[in-house]
């Protein structure tokens, strides 16, 4: 080629390089060599999750009934699709201030429905250690407060725990302890005479109450709440304080003078902790309100204001659940039971959105003779785990009869239908106990989705239909199968296990099928799916004998839908953008 013609091919190259530089607006954009290869396919494939801050609307901050005082804050806002979920945050205190980041994170290879999610995310604050002051809580910018009436400390091994501040020269204090005051009596059939246990005085005709003395055995009652009110009893209003762990009160920054320190065994807080039971001190046989007149003076603290309780129903001296010669519930043979009091929050059966996060809480009672510890456990038995923890801790000790809120974060499924989480108590030992008769407790939900997913769903789940004859005799969950024997109900019961690993088949048109269109398996919670189908008929079968279900099934009979040993089916409608839920199967294994 002749030089000529390189020299003006070359500037022509040039020129239209010069060109490609040149941004939209006429100005040229400075360009760097880069050896970055141009975007591929493959890392596209590889791009990192997005991280963001989560859309805070508003924040509730909980200062929960114990001590040290635990302190809660229930966020609240949305996320911007089903496929973006919450990380757990790190609040952190500067000054006086807990600032908590909270974010979100979005796989982008994910594909899911864009429908807004709203959630409630409960974050715990580390309160202990705290001094006495007001405190403020920042989520992503949202603010709120709490105030600690005295000093978050719990004194060292052996100490009491702290309870009214010190007071100065010109104000004064008042503390006490709220006890459960200890007696039982036993004996008592036929000519067999009756015998109090230490700390029980006689009243006339044969009747035993609790001496009215806080002896160094006799526990505290956490959780009470203590009212206060200026000059003589009757009187409150003015402030009010709640038990700690160990029982204790107190009043700080009284200025001098006549106080009225009450509690009212009856109001709805104390009742679910006290009641059925009365007053030893300082009114002995009162069932209701009792009060104290305390005088204060400047600079001194008025201590051991103290009021006894004596609970009616206490096992007796040689019964399980008492140690001997004394009236206790504690002790080596005590008994775990729990008594289901109210769904605080999420109501059995309430509606709510795919994936939308929601704290569910139970109010339950101690209706046993052992106290719940902080090694106690709120325990995951079975059914729709729905994201929570397997397990967690108690958050307070529990005394008998005394009430608590336990509550566990879930995630609402992205499928419709019927979810049921069962769950149980764990005691130290390890050893699982829940409400007599029902044995657990548990949250159900309905999912619906807001905004239908592209294509259409089955769903359901496969459950063991439990019936147990003992001695011919029965159990809760039987029937009469007109030949003499029983068989499980058909109804899936609370507590009542799911099977995994089934094999399920689907076919279009209506049953009995002619050829599988696709299969799947059930989960570990039961539960199975077919997805992005369209409208029309289907048959949904499973085949006791088919795959693995020889294996996972064993012998047994089908008892919903249908009354069989061999293949059962249902015939399923299909409409459009919809999901068609709890199709259900049970299976009632056969006794060895």
């Amino acid at each position: 080629m002749p030089k000529e013609v390189r020299a003006l091919l070359f500037s022509l190259l040039v020129v239209t390089l010069a060109a490609c530089s040149l941004t939209r607006g006429g100005e040229q954009e400075a360009t760097a060599p880069s050896d970055t290869p141009t975007s591929t396919p493959e890392a596209e494939e590889a791009e990192e999750p997005e991280t963001r801050q989560a859309d805070v609307e508003s924040i509730e901050v909980l200062v929960l009934e114990s001590f040290p005082v635990q302190v809660n804050v229930i966020a609240s806002g949305t996320l911007p699709d089903a496929c973006t979920t919450l990380n757990e945050p790190a609040p952190r205190l500067e000054g006086n201030t807990f600032v908590v980041n909270l974010t979100a994170t979005r796989l982008p290879e994910e594909v899911c429905s864009q429908a807004v999610v709203p959630f409630d995310k409960v974050i715990q604050l580390d309160a202990e250690g705290l001094s006495a002051g007001t405190y403020t809580v920042s989520v992503n910018g949202v603010t709120g407060t709490f105030t600690l009436e005295t000093d978050n400390v719990v004194g060292g091994e052996g100490e009491p725990t702290p309870t009214a501040v010190a007071p100065d020269a010109d104000t004064g204090g008042i503390e006490g302890t709220v006890w459960h005051d200890l007696c039982s009596v036993s004996g008592g059939e036929g000519d067999e005479p009756l015998v109090p246990s230490d700390g029980c005085v006689a009243l006339e005709q044969g009747v035993y109450q609790a001496n009215g003395i806080l002896e160094a055995d006799e526990p505290g009652i956490a959780g009470i709440v203590v009212n206060l009110g200026e000059g003589a009893c009757p009187a409150d209003g003015l402030d009010s304080a709640t038990t700690g762990d160990d029982g204790d009160y107190a009043f700080a920054d009284l200025e001098p003078g006549t106080y009225c320190v009450s509690i009212d065994a009856l109001d709805d807080n104390n009742s679910s902790i006290l009641v059925p039971g009365e007053w030893t001190v300082p009114e002995a046989g009162a069932e209701g309100a009792v009060g104290a007149e305390v005088a204060v003076t400047a600079g001194d603290v008025a201590s051991d204001v103290n009021f006894g309780w004596d609970y009616e129903n206490l096992p007796e001296p040689g019964e399980e659940g008492a140690t001997e010669g004394e009236a206790t519930a504690e002790g080596d043979d005590c008994i775990d039971a729990a008594e289901f009091v109210a769904d605080v929050t999420v109501q059995d059966n309430e509606v709510l959105p795919p994936g939308f996060v929601f704290t569910k809480t139970w109010r339950l009672a101690n209706s046993g003779t052992c106290t719940w510890t902080s090694d106690y456990d709120l325990v995951f038995a079975g059914g729709d785990r729905m994201g929570a923890p397997q397990a967690q801790p108690l958050p307070r000790p529990v005394a008998p009869n005394q009430a608590i809120n336990l509550s566990v974060q879930m995630v609402a499924p992205q499928i419709n239908g019927t979810y049921r989480g069962d769950w149980q108590l764990r005691n130290a030992d390890g050893e699982l106990f829940g409400i007599p008769d029902e044995i657990t407790f548990w949250v159900q939900i309905v999912v619906s989705a807001a905004v239908p997913e592209e294509g259409s769903t089955i769903a359901g789940l496969v459950w063991s239909d439990v019936c147990e004859v003992t001695d011919e005799t029965p159990s809760a969950g039987c029937v009469d199968d007109g030949e003499g024997g029983f068989l499980a109900n058909g109804t899936l019961d609370g507590g009542e296990p799911r099977i995994g690993g089934v094999n399920v088949a689907l076919a279009e048109g209506a049953c009995p099928a002619t050829a599988v269109t696709s299969t799947t398996s059930t989960d570990e919670a039961g539960r199975y799916s077919f997805t992005g189908l369209e409208p029309g008929t289907y048959c949904v079968f499973i085949n006791p004998e088919g795959g693995n279900n020889a294996g996972v099934l064993g012998d047994g009979t089908w008892t919903y839908p249908d009354v069989t040993e061999e293949t059962v089916s249902l015939t399923v409608e299909v409409v459009a953008n919809d999901t068609a839920s709890d199709i259900n199967f049970g299976w009632d294994v056969a006794a060895e």
